[in-house]
């Protein structure tokens, strides 16, 4: 265990030199840079000209950089003073360089014609000029640390790529390579928040537009240097001293390009970028944020980032792009993995971690608090992201009869309006409200009285839905339907109207099976994935599975007399009606059936079914557990379900079981009652099953045995199956994500006579299924 645990902080310095497992051809150098006064220089750009990799000096002044090739140039350099120029090859060992500052002073800087706000403007005009516009990868290197007083709590690292460009229409696109996180105290489970954009060039035009100007004064301050070429210095304050940012601004003098941006933010957060000419054209080079961490009651605890470019690439393939996508907006520590990978830290030039952090690591015992992933099979399922922006949609040779198919189209639809939301609205809490008030609003109500309608299109039944959904019987409901032709319609099709009283439930149903479907597939410990479920899939999940628990004693609903017949909803009380039916199918129509109406027996019914739909809480990924572990590869999750029927009742329970962390195999068990008889059945489904390259397939069977004629009183029963598969094939490959940015879909579904609550049709029935599914940027 000591072995170990000094083994990992060797690991994490990254500075043991081990010959046999580094390629001859890469030398490392090491070194240490001073300022003018002897002291160590912290954050100074060390570059190396020919492979053009890089690193920047730590809080000790030291780096340690790898190229490839005998000789190079070391270009040293900081703003203000000097740059120096090394010689290196590979037995240039140890370096230390002294620092000084620039001899050139400007004073005295004199634009005819231009104001500070002038420059700065035309400056901005200038980006595409300065910087690159054909897309380049660069590779880079992150870390976070969070500190209490000058205690460390937390710090993680990273590697990733970036496929850059200043083009306006161009989305840098970001690959995670590996991470590694250390947690050194127990009192608090801690993160970076975000990698965070600190690119200021690329949204520059944005940020700094004809708002900006009118609302802060921008003056020159004394000129300096960076890299012995004139810089000019402007300062940005707020006009109203007691709101907004303010920040200085470094322009080269000769091309008028951005090469800093120093933000002091109003509520005491930081952020810096640096930029660098290499052959031409400006890049990247290093960017800082520090963000202040506020608890109530506690102390302030900040939360400080480093992103450096190690490597550019100007001239590359999609073959040589490394790494997962993932967004700018993501949490990094959550992807923590391979922490002991040395050879990998030791090529990605890492930022050296300074004294006090080789201090902590020193006394790090052997407690990592990591996902302990250890293949890459697993780190990909790991990584996987639970929601990824797309348009989806999928028609039906029996569509009217499809109740899959309208499911589905829903909750893609859902998915969609969440990415528009989050897309267009500023602000999580705003973006919350806004994504709520679509769900209770909009989402659910026309969800519900869509699945009516169709239903009732079937049999010929036209319905008019309420112009504002909710009302005075604070439900969506349909209308424009008479008392007489209901009660045909219940004496003609007596399962269709009964199916009328349950329909919604089947609708919540089988969504929240799209749901846990996903999040069967995915692992909610990753905090991305955390993030977008408690955002987007709890409150769906949350809706369709607390909507189908019932409450036996609620108060009679009252029937408002300023409202016509034919304008009263369908059915006033679905629950109470349902088990009136259930037990007198040749009864009367009412519609509405009071507590008063049902017998003792069909209260005591009542009261039953209402106990046993709290079941429909029994699911694990409502409470944010994906799954469990079975075993090394494998893990399981589940659900159970309660619904109301046609004939009686279904239980069911939901098995998923992920093996080798990719391939997803659901079992479903179902029990159905009637008044006189049990009976059961079972389904498998098997999801994306790969059959060659950017081929897949998702098979579906079940088997049953229902009550005959589904007749609540009765004692004999039927046997029936349904089969289905659904054939994805993927094309249009991204640019530089490795994702394809389009899926056709073609399938078929066959089911004998039957009740499934994805079916409209109780029958036997076939159809052909043809989608297809855009993946959105």
């Amino acid at each position: 265990m000591h072995i170990r645990c000094r083994a990992m902080m060797l690991l994490f310095i990254g500075i043991i030199h081990i010959p046999c497992l580094i390629s001859q051809q890469i030398t490392e150098i090491k070194g240490k840079v001073i300022d003018e006064n002897g002291k160590n220089f912290p954050h100074v750009h060390i570059f190396l000209i020919n492979s053009q990799t890089g690193t920047i000096t730590n809080k000790d002044g030291a780096f340690l950089l790898n190229f490839k090739g005998e000789e190079d140039i070391l270009s040293v350099s900081f703003i203000g003073y000097k740059t120096e120029s090394v010689s290196i090859n590979k037995l240039s060992g140890f370096i230390k360089i002294q620092m000084n500052p620039s001899p050139i002073q400007l004073d005295e800087i004199v634009i005819s014609n231009l104001s500070a706000s002038d420059l700065f403007k035309k400056t901005i005009e200038k980006i595409p000029d300065n910087y690159p516009i054909e897309p380049v990868l660069l590779q880079t290197y992150y870390r976070g640390k969070v500190s209490e007083k000058d205690t460390l709590l937390y710090m993680d690292e990273s590697a990733f790529n970036i496929v850059k460009s200043y083009k306006t229409a161009f989305k840098d696109e970001y690959f995670l390579i590996k991470n590694r996180n250390f947690h050194f105290t127990d009192k608090f489970r801690l993160n970076v928040r975000r990698i965070g954009n600190v690119d200021v060039i690329k949204t520059a035009s944005e940020k700094f537009d004809d708002a900006f100007f009118r609302k802060h004064d921008i003056e020159y301050l004394p000129g300096t240097t960076f890299d012995n070429r004139y810089v000019y210095v402007l300062t940005f304050s707020p006009k109203d001293k007691r709101k907004g940012d303010n920040g200085r601004i470094y322009i080269d003098a000769d091309d008028l390009a951005f090469i800093r941006f120093d933000v002091n933010f109003q509520n005491g957060d930081k952020k810096y970028s640096q930029y660098k000419k290499v052959e031409g054209k400006y890049y990247l080079m290093e960017g800082y944020s520090m963000h202040l961490n506020r608890y109530l009651g506690q102390e302030v605890k900040p939360a400080e980032s480093n992103i450096v470019t190690t490597h550019i690439s100007t001239i590359f393939k999609k073959e040589e792009i490394e790494g997962t996508p993932i967004g700018i907006e993501d949490f990094v520590g959550s992807y923590a993995t391979q922490n002991e990978d040395t050879i990998f830290w030791k090529k990605h030039n890492v930022l050296l971690p300074d004294s006090s952090i080789q201090q902590v690591m020193k006394e790090y015992t052997v407690r990592q608090q990591n996902t302990g992933l250890s293949d890459s099979l697993q780190y990909a399922t790991y990584i996987k992201r639970l929601y990824a922006p797309s348009v989806s949609l999928m028609l039906s040779s029996g569509f009217a009869k499809d109740f899959q198919t309208v499911n589905y189209n829903q909750y893609s639809m859902n998915r969609f309006m969440f990415h528009l939301i989050q897309k267009n609205i500023q602000g999580v809490f705003k973006e919350q409200i806004v994504l709520l008030s679509y769900y209770v609003l909009v989402a659910f109500p026309l969800e519900e009285i869509f699945s009516e309608w169709k239903l009732l299109e079937m049999n010929g039944i036209s319905a008019r839905p309420y112009p504002l959904l909710y009302n005075k019987h604070g439900m969506a409901y349909l209308y424009n339907i008479g008392r007489s032709a209901l009660s045909d319609f219940k004496n003609g099709h007596y399962t269709d109207f009964m199916r009328l009283h349950t329909i919604r439930n089947d609708g919540h149903y089988v969504k929240s099976m799209m749901i846990e479907e996903d999040l069967a597939k995915i692992d909610l410990s990753n905090k991305n994935n955390q993030y977008e479920y408690f955002k987007q899939y709890l409150p769906m999940l949350f809706y369709y599975r607390s909507s189908n628990i019932y409450n036996p004693f609620l108060r009679d609903k009252k029937v408002h007399t300023d409202i016509s017949e034919a304008k009263q909803p369908l059915i006033i009380d679905r629950n109470r009606s349902w088990v009136k039916y259930l037990f007198n199918p040749t009864v009367e129509y009412q519609r509405h059936v009071k507590r008063a109406d049902l017998t003792e027996q069909e209260s005591k019914y009542l009261k039953h079914s209402s106990y046993w739909s709290w079941l429909n809480l029994v699911s694990p990924q409502m409470y944010g557990i994906s799954k469990f572990p079975m075993g090394n590869r494998n893990s399981i999750t589940f659900s159970l379900n309660y619904l109301r029927t046609p004939f009686g009742e279904q239980f069911g329970q939901n098995i998923w079981i992920m093996r080798n962390y990719s391939q997803l195999h659901g079992v479903f068990f179902k029990q159905y009652k009637n008044f006189e008889k049990t009976s059961f059945g079972i389904g498998y489904k098997l999801y994306d099953l790969q059959l060659f390259r950017n081929a897949f397939v998702t098979t579906s069977l079940d088997v049953w045995q229902q009550p005959s004629d589904f007749q609540f009183m009765t004692n004999s029963s039927f046997c029936g199956f349904h089969i289905g598969q659904l054939f994805e094939y993927q094309f249009l490959p991204d640019k530089y994500i490795h994702r394809n940015n389009m899926s056709l879909f073609i399938g078929y579904d066959y089911k004998t006579k039957g009740y499934l609550p994805e079916s409209f049709y109780l029958k036997e029935n076939f159809n052909i299924k043809a989608g297809v599914k855009v993946n959105l940027k």
